[in-house]
């Protein structure tokens, strides 16, 4: 009679087993859908936020940006004159652009590398070298070499200057 009470009772420990088994692998299986869901749903809140900042810095950047598109937005030909009144504002005597030629530059921009020449006193070479340095246009004083000769002083400078891509 033990035998016949044996069987059905392993029958209904596997079943049970089974079903625990059953149990735990659908649980476990809810809870990495939720897991995963909820990592979604974060990075989908991430994603939000990124865009809502991204679109608030667009709007509270548009008059700077403005400003520097205007800063930028010069023709070669007003470049090259802005560059020339400095040297006569700094009191330099023949201030000339002895060259002009394209230079490198940062994306979206186009590069102007020119070289001015100028006689004048050391203070006036001075000053201009110091609104070379402060063009009202995005710029850059590569090199400055001074010399005196002949009772005047003269200086060589060579300037980077960075205009619209669509400069002409």
């Amino acid at each position: 009679m033990i035998r016949l009470l044996a069987w059905p009772l392993l029958i209904v420990a596997l079943l049970s087993w089974g079903g625990y088994w059953y149990a735990t692998t659908m649980l476990s299986d809810a809870r990495a859908a939720y897991a995963s869901k909820l990592e979604e749903s974060e990075q989908q809140k991430t994603r939000e936020q990124s865009l809502t900042r991204v679109q608030s810095v667009i709007r509270d950047t548009e008059a700077e940006r403005a400003a520097i598109e205007r800063l930028i937005s010069v023709s070669v030909v007003q470049a090259v004159d802005i560059v020339e009144a400095a040297g006569e504002a700094a009191g330099g005597k023949s201030v000339e652009i002895v060259s002009a030629s394209p230079a490198t530059a940062p994306k979206e921009l186009s590069g102007l590398s020119i070289v001015v020449t100028m006689e004048g006193t050391f203070p006036a070479l001075m000053r201009a070298v110091s609104l070379f340095e402060s063009l009202p246009i995005p710029s850059v004083v590569e090199t400055v070499d001074i010399e005196k000769s002949e009772g005047m002083w003269r200086l060589t400078a060579r300037l980077k200057l960075f205009l619209a891509a669509n400069a002409t």
